[in-house]
């Protein structure tokens, strides 16, 4: 065994006493692997006697540790750690968790795939395709660097979304690898970039999600899901084989399921809205099939300000229509209460673009009384009363 391996598994009094038997070289290695797995601890002066004494290691070099883990050099040293213990399914554990928690919080994750993240995340899943904490650390790893758009693509080279694939199609795993593989190929998905929608298409991932959603036995299985179904929709080219597949139809069973959840019916009504934005002969179809459920998502979430954002993109895309604007006004009369409620949100929350088109698009009244709480007011006096002039400003070029 390495001479520094050991620390991963050793408490803070047992790394101190260590350290005077390691090498320069290792010493520094071994600095790098407290830093990382006692970074909290460390960083907290008030601590035993073995925090004192370890402080006194880094003090010396007068490093923040935060910074010292992620120079260069430093990581290097970890990712070659976890590559000669890649036959060590215990260690691995013990190296990947707190390199998972700094691949969540580092400033740039791009810069980690770059220095080779992404190759490591791959290795782990290659080497250990059975252990299932192991998958969900190196798919967490994989998630938290797809969050930046050239890792992303980086990820999609090694093949990490086809590994996420393999493993949403594998029948033999638990739900939460399940929902870990999701998270990456939504995270990857909301890059936007083409490559990279291209490589998810190669691999089926709409398929894959809306099966997902059809077995889905917890909330996350379906908001990560829908999730990667919804950023698939920001990019015109997913959008025929988004309507193969039937994904709109598939989100909306889904949330006939589970209507409470404000999450996934939120990706439902992203996915609807992107979609319908389309010049293809079915987009106004898609958005009038989906009016209904963006106005029960009023009425159920008036406090998502995203998905408010969403159903009111349906609801303006099908009013903008000429084939579909006569059956949305009999909509919109027989549902009235629910646009007034969704009229007086945007005025409250100072959303000047849905009220401009709810005014222009759908002759909402500024000068009508609308429920503010418990109290019937003026929409622009609500406005003002919490400092919205933007909207006042709209309400103001329709009421005078």
């Amino acid at each position: 065994a390495h001479p520094t391996d050991v620390l991963w598994t050793s408490s803070l009094a047992e790394c101190c006493a260590r350290m005077p038997t390691l090498s320069p070289a290792e010493r520094e290695e071994a600095l790098v692997f407290i830093a990382l797995k006692h970074v909290t601890s460390l960083r907290s002066r008030d601590g035993d006697q073995h925090v004192r004494e370890m402080l006194a290691w880094f003090g010396t070099r007068r490093f923040d540790l935060l910074s010292w883990v992620v120079q260069t050099d430093s990581v290097l040293k970890v990712f070659a750690c976890i590559e000669r213990n890649l036959g060590s399914a215990a260690l691995l554990v013990h190296i990947l968790t707190p390199f998972c928690a700094l691949t969540a919080v580092h400033k740039d994750p791009g810069a980690l795939t770059q220095l080779g993240a992404g190759r490591i995340a791959r290795a782990v899943l290659d080497a250990h395709p059975d252990n299932m904490n192991i998958m969900q650390l190196a798919c967490a790893i994989a998630s938290n660097l797809a969050q930046h758009a050239d890792s992303a693509a980086v990820l999609v080279d090694l093949g990490i979304h086809a590994k996420m694939a393999a493993i949403i199609r594998n029948p033999a795993l638990v739900d939460f690898i399940y929902v870990s593989a999701a998270n990456v190929l939504a995270n990857m998905a909301n890059t936007r970039s083409e490559h990279v929608h291209a490589e998810l298409l190669k691999v089926d991932a709409v398929k894959l999600c809306v099966d997902l959603l059809a077995r889905a036995t917890s909330p996350s299985m379906r908001q990560d899901a829908s999730l990667c179904l919804a950023n698939l929709a920001s990019g015109a080219a997913t959008h025929a084989t988004l309507a193969l597949r039937r994904a709109p139809e598939a989100l909306r069973a889904a949330v006939q399921k589970a209507p409470d959840d404000g999450v996934l019916t939120e990706n439902m009504l992203a996915c609807a809205a992107r979609m319908s934005q389309s010049d293809d002969s079915g987009a106004a179809t898609l958005a009038l099939a989906h009016v209904e459920p963006a106005l029960d998502a009023l009425r159920l979430h008036p406090a998502r300000e995203r998905l408010r954002t969403f159903a009111c993109a349906v609801i303006l895309n099908v009013a903008a229509n000429f084939d579909t604007a006569a059956q949305a006004a009999q909509i919109f009369k027989r549902r009235r209460a629910e646009l007034n409620a969704a009229f007086a949100c945007a005025c409250e929350s100072g959303d000047e673009l849905i009220v401009r088109t709810f005014v222009n698009l759908l002759g909402m009244d500024p000068r009508r009384k609308q429920q503010f709480q418990d109290k019937m007011v003026l929409p622009i006096v609500r406005a003002a009363q919490l400092g919205h002039p933007g909207v006042v400003r709209e309400l103001l070029k329709v009421s005078t």
